[in-house]
């Protein structure tokens, strides 16, 4: 899911309820780099990816707090 498309739902609450999961885990080639994974209500996976599609990770976790917080996220689940 594109990042701007995850802040909108975010802005409508969707990621806040009972039934989504929110992650962050190890990128499963290289132990270096993070991602982020969010699951809504409807058990659909969703890889944020910026504009161009490209999946964002980083390899400082706390880059990715920063990413959460704008999509309207104040808790996840972190998977190492």
């Amino acid at each position: 899911m594109k990042l701007s498309n995850a802040i909108e739902k975010g802005n409508s609450k969707y990621w806040t309820t009972a039934h989504v999961r929110k992650n962050v885990r190890k990128n499963p080639t290289t132990d270096q780099d993070w991602f982020v994974m969010l699951i809504g209500p409807d058990e659909k996976q969703y890889m944020l990816v910026d504009e161009a599609e490209k999946p964002i990770v980083h390899s400082d976790i706390n880059q990715l707090v920063e990413l959460l917080s704008l999509v309207g996220l104040s808790s996840f689940n972190v998977f190492i």
